[in-house]
């Protein structure tokens, strides 16, 4: 693993500005990059699959943690909800079990914990301000 930048983003604009990359024509994978729960970017990063020159925290980002209803019948998940509290929560038992169902068979209790909900969406990375939406 390479050197990297630490930054601890306290809004979605400033993880914006944070993730600009300095030379956008450089490789994507020399770039800034988000991280919510860090399994996949840390992994990749030992790899030397990529090597951000700076990473982004988005877990300082007050509420990119939350579940809440949309008005139109679905759910918004904010990009760094744990699977343990999707799988738990009331609304995603009552409207989706079958994904809370799943969501308990993703990992183990430990990346769980910490994962990011972005392994409901096939690993599909999101980025600041994004939020996965079911219906």
């Amino acid at each position: 693993m390479i050197a990297f930048e630490w930054a601890n983003a306290s809004s979605v604009d400033e993880a914006v500005k944070l993730l600009k990359p300095a030379n956008p024509a450089a490789d994507p994978d020399d770039q800034p990059h988000p991280m919510g729960g860090g399994q996949d970017l840390l992994t990749t990063m030992k790899e030397y699959l990529v090597r951000p020159s700076r990473v982004v925290n988005l877990k300082t980002i007050k509420g990119l943690d939350e579940i809440k209803a949309d008005g139109k019948g679905g759910l918004k998940l904010g990009a760094t909800v744990i699977l343990t509290d999707l799988g738990d929560h009331a609304d995603v038992k009552a409207k989706y079990p079958g994904l809370a169902e799943a969501v308990h068979s993703i990992a183990t209790p430990q990346i769980r914990n910490v994962g990011p909900d972005q392994y409901v969406a096939c690993h599909f990375p999101l980025t600041p301000g994004e939020a996965i939406e079911f219906r």
